[in-house]
């Protein structure tokens, strides 16, 4: 018995020497007591069983990572797909494990090494594609670019110098786009505001040249973008809220509301571009709430009159009744509350066969379930009267 485990640590020692592992004065000395079969002292036994361990997992890993690639490239091969998801390899990973009965550590190393494996392709398929972006550009010096590529391609690693040089590219990259995207937004504020900044075209249009050269424009005409870019955008919303308050006046004058000779002043200043007093602004704002008020009131008769119809083309009660709750609707009378119960009979067999229907037609969208019918015609009267107060007439284009 002791002969046998003498051998067994000699081999141990001269597999430890091969691989380097240990210190190789000390795995000699323990080699030379086991040649002469002396007795090891513990603490020798003790080394050769940690070493013996550090081996085990160096063999464990090389194996894992060597049945990694292959099992990827078997699979390429086999399945004639180039890339694969985590959520498919972990899928093939376990039908391999269950096939071959692979232990359940080794398969954890082996799909947390595939993992680490797809993130650094998607890290070298972003790095190309930010090459390709800057070679499109004109950014960089394409034989450098390629030479990076073809690293990048053939899985050999990229030097420092080389990644730095790429992210000074990438910076500059950044910089050069977001000139652009001001350049090109501040042309298209200024043809929107020609005839007050014609006189700008020609200085951006230049600026535009030099971006998309893909050089980077001076000190100087960058604080000039930046200085219209923010000019352009006060300007531009001043506009958008000159024409919003021109709408709004309209709506006023469509709907009946409002003091007609006030709104007529106000629109005129609004034309001329002249700044609207305070008392006017005022004004507009609580006229633009009660606008808001009628449009809600008016919107929830509409809704009603919709459903009459809708009733009316699935043959779904009494046609002539419904005309007539209809115009009563229309003429901004109250509907007897026999007409109300009526209404809510028939919307709900209405809501009972479209919901039947939309059971059999899965994909079929409906607005109407996101509205409230019962409580729209439940408060039916409330809105018609609160609907005639300004005495407005009804019109559809609004809504």
């Amino acid at each position: 018995m002791g002969y046998e485990e003498d051998q067994s640590r000699i081999s141990m020692v001269l597999v430890l020497q091969e691989a380097r592992i240990g210190d190789p004065g000390k795995l000699a000395s323990i080699k030379k007591s086991l040649d002469s079969r002396k007795e090891l002292a513990d603490g020798d036994k003790q080394y050769l069983e940690e070493k013996s361990v550090e081996l085990q997992k160096m063999l464990e890993h090389q194996t894992m990572v060597d049945w990694a690639g292959n099992f990827v490239e078997n699979l390429k091969a086999k399945q004639n797909k180039k890339v694969y998801t985590i959520e498919e390899l972990e899928h093939l990973i376990e039908t391999e494990k269950n096939k071959n009965k692979i232990g359940q550590k080794f398969m954890e190393r082996v799909s947390t090494k595939l993992k680490e494996a797809i993130e650094q392709e998607k890290k070298v398929e972003w790095t190309l594609d930010l090459i390709s972006q800057l070679k499109q550009a004109g950014i960089g010096h394409g034989s450098k670019l390629d030479q990076i590529s073809g690293l990048l391609e053939t899985g050999k690693p990229v030097g420092d110098s080389d990644k730095q040089y790429l992210m000074e590219l990438q910076t500059h990259f950044q910089k050069v786009s977001e000139c652009k995207d001001k350049v090109t937004w501040s042309l298209d504020a200024i043809r929107k505001l020609q005839e007050a900044e014609i006189g700008h075209l020609g200085r951006l249009a230049s600026i535009r040249h030099e971006i998309e050269q893909g050089n980077l424009i001076s000190e100087k005409d960058q604080t000039y973008l930046n200085f219209k870019y923010e000019k352009l955008r006060r300007a531009l919303d001043s506009h958008n809220r000159i024409e919003w308050t021109k709408r709004t006046v309209a709506s006023l004058g469509e709907f009946g509301l409002g003091d007609k000779e006030k709104l007529v002043a106000i629109k005129q200043l609004l034309d001329a571009e002249i700044p609207l007093p305070k008392n006017d602004i005022e004004y507009l704002r609580q006229q633009h709430r009660l606008l808001r008020q009628v449009l809600s009131h008016t919107r929830r008769l509409e809704l009603v009159v919709e459903l009459i119809e809708k009733l009316q083309e699935t043959k779904i009660g009494d046609s002539q009744r419904l005309d007539k709750i209809r115009k009563t609707i229309e003429e901004r009378q109250n509907v007897s509350e026999v007409d109300i119960a009526y209404l809510k009979d028939r919307y709900r067999v209405f809501d009972i066969t479209t919901k039947s229907s939309q059971t059999v037609h899965s994909t079929d969208t409906n607005q109407d379930e996101e509205i409230d019918y019962n409580s729209i015609i439940t408060e039916l009267n409330e809105t018609i009267m609160e609907s005639a107060r300004p005495q407005i007439k009804v019109s559809k284009q609004y809504f």
